[in-house]
């Protein structure tokens, strides 16, 4: 069967376990780039908000850099890096703490890394978000080249965080986090944030977003708790749209189990389709989903087919280039990676 005719039964929910959309479907898929390697930055269950570096060559078999140490010791963060149209790579950072306050390095090399920005975000102004609330969680950022601006999501709650009982979790909580983003055309100053999706029953972390196929896609973790009623709880999901920021489809089904989050998109090496790779809620390692098309249908591969450290967390991917892979060993030193 074709991939176009997949995605047309995908998109129908004619397959088990596809991706379900509204009814307009996506645009003509584009030619999806081929990559001749990648980088994970991530921090570790032992020290989270470190930062850390593994790297690839099929992006499904993963080895750790620099002996499996910090890679930059002053980072603190749910690492995300992306490129620019300049070519330079732009590291995000929220310090760890209470309050928005945001870090941007830049770097030409993946190695030295300069502190271009260094604020706090006015969140007093965000719609439907608790009064006083402080929580700026997870920022991705990547750029536009549609709108020629910098785009930055991040989730915030409408409720007041809970004190729990020893392992209980305030999943009122969870369930009332809400993606928002800001955007920027020189990085330092950032515009007031808005609602990302307009849906008031889907709670949203973990956003990134990604031009795939022709289109812009939204991926995150449906932060609500899993039941009979929200079978997607807690798993990754899928929306689409023209632009950036929308307007977006109805979310997808569930592209991933359940417990899973911190998605992460990169093309497959020859070009024939993606791979999301989802963290397993919570530090229980990684799986990889994969499909033909980003309408899916959407599987995910024999965990004996794919090798990470098991004590990866968060963090974001991206494809770069044999060259930035070969000096990125050369500098670090690569780790063989575990066996399954």
């Amino acid at each position: 069967m074709t991939r176009a005719i997949f995605a047309a039964l995908a998109l129908a929910g004619a397959l088990p376990g596809c991706v379900s959309a509204q009814a307009a479907p996506p645009l003509a898929a584009a030619p999806i780039p081929k990559a001749e390697a990648y980088l994970f930055a991530h921090m570790t269950t032992p020290d989270y908000g470190g930062l850390y570096y593994a790297v690839s060559i099929d992006g499904a078999n993963w080895s750790e850099l620099n002996d499996g140490k910090r890679v930059k010791p002053d980072y603190r963060g749910h690492a995300d890096i992306t490129r620019g149209p300049d070519g330079a790579f732009y590291l995000v950072g929220n310090r760890m703490e209470p309050g928005p306050h945001i870090r941007i390095w830049r770097s030409t090399d993946l190695i030295d890394w300069q502190l271009e920005s260094d604020f706090s975000y006015d969140l007093s102004a965000l719609p439907g978000v608790m009064p006083g609330d402080d929580w700026f969680g997870a920022p991705k950022m990547t750029y536009d080249p549609d709108g020629n601006r910098w785009i930055m999501t991040f989730h915030s709650a409408n409720r007041k965080k809970r004190a729990m009982p020893p392992g209980e979790v305030d999943e009122e909580f969870w369930s009332s986090m809400r993606t928002f983003y800001t955007t920027s055309k020189d990085r330092k100053t950032w515009t007031t944030a808005r609602r990302l999706f307009p849906w008031d029953d889907v709670a949203t972390i973990d956003t990134i977003l990604r031009k795939a196929d022709g289109e812009w896609w939204a991926i995150f973790k449906d932060e609500r708790h899993p039941s009979s009623d929200v079978p997607t709880g807690k798993s990754i999901r899928l929306a689409h749209g023209p632009t950036a920021t929308g307007p977006w489809s109805k979310p997808s089904g569930k592209i991933s189990p359940n417990f899973h989050e911190a998605p992460q998109l990169l093309p497959r090496p020859d070009g024939s389709g993606w791979y999301i790779w989802a963290e397993r809620y919570t530090g229980q390692g990684y799986t990889l989903q994969t499909a033909d098309s980003m309408a899916g249908p959407w599987w995910q591969t024999f965990a004996n087919k794919q090798t990470m450290a098991p004590a990866n967390r968060h963090g974001g991917m991206i494809p770069i280039t044999r060259a930035e892979y070969d000096r990125l060993v050369a500098h670090y030193g690569a780790v063989a990676a575990p066996t399954n």
